[in-house]
């Protein structure tokens, strides 16, 4: 339990310090590692509640439509839940990967709840944004990964899928 509360607090302090940084070209997408890892490795009740706790508090802190990033991170982590099974992060390269991919859907998804609340989004400038945060969040994916793996063994806690684990199907 103090695994989870630490991850929260800890996920709610990079939205803060993220939301003070300058405006820059790209932007990695930190939640969204933390949202695919906790879909991949945790239960999936706990994985939906804390994905909805970060998406909501990101829908804050930003100033976006209230629930766009809830419902965002909730659904990606639900489908790292679902796809957990078959594609697994155990190392860097799979992670920077596997990060990219949810960053392009979860932009997919953000593109399209503006299509459905009617608001004009310009699709180049979009897509070339969107493919721009998600290199930068999927470069930053194998740091993020190994501070929450290096934070569970401090804390002596065990995911439901270590590396060790043999139900783990590649």
């Amino acid at each position: 339990m103090v695994h989870l509360v630490l991850l929260t607090l800890s996920a709610l302090t990079l939205i803060l310090v993220q939301g003070s940084l300058p405006a820059l070209p790209v932007t990695p997408n930190l939640i969204l590692i933390i949202v695919t890892y906790v879909g991949q490795f945790y239960s999936p009740i706990t994985g939906l509640i804390i994905s909805f706790i970060l998406g909501y508090f990101l829908d804050v802190a930003t100033g976006t439509l209230l629930g766009l990033n809830s419902f965002s991170m909730v659904s990606l982590c639900y489908l790292s839940f679902v796809l957990g099974k078959r594609i697994v992060m155990q190392r860097a390269l799979a992670q920077t990967l596997t990060v990219f991919i949810f960053s392009i859907i979860y932009s997919g998804i953000v593109y399209s709840l503006f299509s459905f609340f009617s608001m004009d989004i310009s699709i180049y400038p979009f897509v070339r944004t969107a493919a721009g945060n998600s290199i930068v969040t999927a470069l930053f994916s194998p740091i993020l990964i190994t501070a929450i793996k290096k934070m569970e063994r401090v804390l002596r806690f065990e995911n439901e899928r270590d590396e060790g684990s043999k139900d783990i199907k590649v």
